[in-house]
């Protein structure tokens, strides 16, 4: 499913894209692991919905909700919509994960 369709009711074209950088490093407190997703705004055109649904639910969610973090590699990618679930009686969008695929310049 394309993000254009599911937010389509915005008005605009949304394209965002992100930066995954994975660090690790070893500290006197321990051993550390940290993957970070950074919003691209001059990449990027229209609506931010990370951001929205981490200010929301929080990042642990949002994470949660990106089905192939953990499979990719750092760089620059685009956010799409993997798996959209509907309520079943209004058939409002209930739940969203998305998907991160590989960036490239045209659209």
């Amino acid at each position: 499913m394309n993000i254009l369709e599911v937010k389509s009711d915005l008005g605009t074209v949304s394209r965002l894209v992100v930066r995954v950088k994975t660090s690790c490093w070893l500290s006197d407190k321990g051993i550390h692991y940290r993957k970070d997703v950074i919003p691209m705004r001059r990449k990027s055109v229209g609506y931010d919905f990370l951001t929205e649904d981490a200010e929301m639910c929080g990042a642990l969610e949002v994470f949660h909700q990106i089905t192939n973090i953990d499979s990719v590699e750092d760089g620059l990618y685009e956010v799409g919509i993997a798996v959209v679930s509907r309520d079943w009686e209004t058939g409002a969008i209930e739940n969203v994960n998305y998907k991160l695929h590989p960036y490239s310049e045209t659209p």
